[in-house]
């Protein structure tokens, strides 16, 4: 009987290191595949990120012939975008509009900004002069993205006379 035990403990033992080392070996196979997996997504999101950085190397190519007195980068990589819309709910939707496509990351809008302005250089500066009220936004962009906010407010405000002004911060 005593031999018996311990053939059958023997036999236990070696089934349980095969199945220890099967476990190991599975284990081993799941974190090599893991790995691998994580090389494809690394190996992945470079080449994302380097047709996105094309994409935005051609913009930025495109814009620079259309607004070279504008253009510049900056040492944090951020911008200051400051313009104006007619009235609080275009301002409302133009926000909406840039926070969805990701164009900003801040922005203040500022009621009832007073613009004074000369209709005509001509005649008595008195009744020539305009008073009007406009919403006034300010946004923090990134300086990659600022050909593509200066063509989204365009593009919302219907406005290319806009007067946007871009700070490098």
């Amino acid at each position: 009987m005593e031999e018996k035990r311990k053939a059958d403990h023997a036999a236990w033992q070696a089934a349980k290191a095969e199945k220890e080392k099967a476990a190991k070996e599975a284990q081993d196979a799941a974190h090599m595949a893991q790995l691998e997996e994580f090389q494809k997504r690394r190996e992945r999101d470079k080449k994302a990120a380097d047709e996105h950085f094309a994409k935005m190397s051609e913009k930025r190519k495109v814009f620079e012939e259309n607004f070279k007195h504008v253009w510049g980068v900056s040492l944090t990589g951020l911008s200051l975008a400051t313009f104006d819309v007619a009235n609080k709910p275009a301002g409302d939707t133009l926000i909406t509009k840039l926070f969805e496509k990701t164009l900003i990351a801040d922005v203040h809008s500022f009621s009832d900004v007073t613009h004074y302005f000369k209709k005509t250089l001509d005649g008595n500066s008195r009744s020539n002069t305009v008073k009007e009220t406009r919403q006034r936004l300010t946004a923090v962009t990134a300086d990659d993205r600022v050909a593509e906010l200066i063509e989204q407010v365009i593009d919302v405000t219907k406005d290319e006379n806009n007067n946007i002004l871009i700070r490098h911060l």
